[in-house]
This record gives C-alpha cells, structure tokens and sequence, in this order.
C-alpha cells in the first residue's frame, strides 16, 4: 500500500521489475476441464445425478452477464455434478465456461475496508442464496459509516454470521458489544513491529505469515478448535 506520492524514479524501478518477469506471469484462468481434473484428483467426492442441481449452476452462469458471455456461440453449458462423500457439500461445474458452484461451504468475504457495509451485506445475502452454509466478513477497517442498523437487520435474517475487523481504527463500543463481532487483535504484531525497527532488523519474519498460515492449517487438520465461531 502507497502511503506517499509515487516518484518518477519509483515508477521506473516497478516498470524494471515488470519487464523482466513479464515472461513468468501467466493469466490466472483455468479451463472448465483443468478445475475438474485439479477437484476430482484432489477431494474425495462422488458424482451426483441431480437434475434440480445441474438446473442451479445452470441458472447462475445464465443469469450472470460476464459468466455467460464465456459461452461459445450457440453452445450451452456442459455440468458435472459432486457430492462429498462425509458431508452435505455439493460442487457443480461447468466444463465450458469454468464457472463452479459450491453449496454448503463456509464463505469468507474478505476487504480492505467497510464503509457503509451495503455492497458486504449484499455480496452475503448473493452467497447465502446460492446455499452458502456460514458467511464471514473479514476486514482490515470497520468504520462502518451509516452505523450498525443495517448489519443488525442482515444479522437478524441470517444473511451472514460473523463479522471479523482489526482493531487498528477507532471502533464504537456499541459494535463490541454485538453477537457478531468478532475482533482480530494486531496488538502483538504491531508490538512485533516496532520490536524489529529498534533493533534495525529485517521485516521479513514479520510480514510474512505463510509459518502461521501453515501452523494454523495444521491445527485444523487435527481438528483442534482454534477458536468459536
């Protein structure tokens, strides 16, 4: 994140780094065929012969203009359907477009900030239609600007279960006190921080969380319950 006016020398020095690894970027888009050979060598699904599915995936990616401009001229979707085989998850996936539809899965919605919260409540409300199983907002900074009227109603009709922000900007005491607050304290990390400027270390350890990303993902695997929800 820029905190300052970007020089003429900065712009050229990213324009360098860009240059020479241009060759190394590749388009993050895989084919419809390439995301249902990744799910089925990877998850244990089995398939499912559910018309009323197959018609759910095929209403989304009709009825999503930027979806269904991925078909082909005159060419209709081809879907496959799973289902988990130790739980309610269902997968559905188009072989032509790429588009996938997954019911029962926890969601996170995750920005950098909430201001009014409209677009976060509406994004949720979009999931939980779709049979998301639990929505969780994540973000950097709740400011939450038009208050909190709004996310209580949302709360109330289910349209997501938890909202996560940092403690880094003010916050009302009222939003403490909500059944769905949940606070991400970076008290430590920013401690962390200054810790390592005073001893002009580098930052790396710091900023770079893949250890406790993997450590936590460890957790998980051994069903430890890392915290309630």
């Amino acid at each position: 994140m820029l905190t300052t006016e970007p020089t003429i020398e900065m712009i050229q020095e990213w324009k360098c780094i860009y240059n020479e690894n241009r060759d190394k970027l590749k388009p993050n888009r895989k084919s419809g065929a390439e995301i249902n050979d990744y799910f089925c060598n990877k998850y244990r699904f089995e398939k499912l012969d559910s018309l009323s599915f197959h018609g759910v995936v095929e209403f989304n990616i009709m009825k999503n203009e930027s979806n269904r401009e991925k078909l082909p001229q005159g060419a209709v979707p081809q879907i496959v359907a799973y289902k988990a085989k130790d739980s309610s998850v269902l997968v559905g996936i188009d072989l032509v477009t790429g588009f996938f539809h997954i019911e029962g899965k926890d969601i996170i919605i995750i920005d950098d900030m909430i201001s009014s919260g409209d677009s976060m409540i509406d994004t949720s409300r979009q999931l939980k239609a779709m049979k998301a199983k639990r929505v969780f907002i994540c973000t950097t900074f709740g400011l939450f600007t038009n208050g909190l009227d709004a996310f209580d109603q949302a709360y109330e009709e289910g349209v997501f279960d938890r909202v996560i922000t940092t403690n880094l900007n003010y916050r009302p005491p009222e939003l403490l006190t909500k059944p769905y607050y949940l606070e991400a304290d970076m008290s430590k990390f920013l401690a962390s921080i200054i810790d390592f400027l005073n001893h002009d270390l580098s930052m790396e350890h710091v900023i770079t969380p893949t250890e406790r990303i993997q450590r936590i993902i460890e957790l998980y695997a051994e069903d430890h319950e890392l915290f309630s929800v």
